[in-house]
């Protein structure tokens, strides 16, 4: 993985334990240093209230009311971070704000290799 992204500061949200578990391994596995995990909505925006995120990640498959305005209140606030969601579907949301939508099953080394394309054009 480039540098520029494992340097980056994400959150996850997700509110299933062993799906949070296997994913923080994965990510971590990518070289990132700086990760966040959050069980809800309501914890995900404090811990961006209080941190410099580059990059949140929400698994909307489990946030199905919310999670498109957790995401527009981001946006709303930083534009320039970027905001990557997971989807049953791919299909399934269509939102402003949302700079890469990834249907499961998924590939975090293929996520990160999209996402640090992001990185490199912010």
């Amino acid at each position: 993985m480039l540098n520029k992204l494992s340097q980056s500061t994400i959150l996850f949200v997700q509110n299933d334990d062993l799906s949070k578990a296997i994913y923080k391994g994965m990510i971590k596995r990518q070289g990132v240093k700086n990760l966040f995990m959050a069980d809800t909505l309501d914890i995900g925006y404090e811990v961006y209230k209080i941190n410099k995120l580059d990059i949140v990640i929400i698994d909307l498959t489990n946030f199905s009311y919310g999670g498109l305005d957790f995401i527009k209140n981001i946006k709303k606030d930083n534009k320039d971070i970027i905001i990557v969601t997971i989807v049953s579907f791919k299909d399934e949301v269509k939102s402003d704000g949302i700079d890469l939508i990834v249907a499961k099953p998924i590939s975090i080394k293929k996520i990160f290799q999209k996402v640090e394309l992001l990185v490199q054009n912010k």
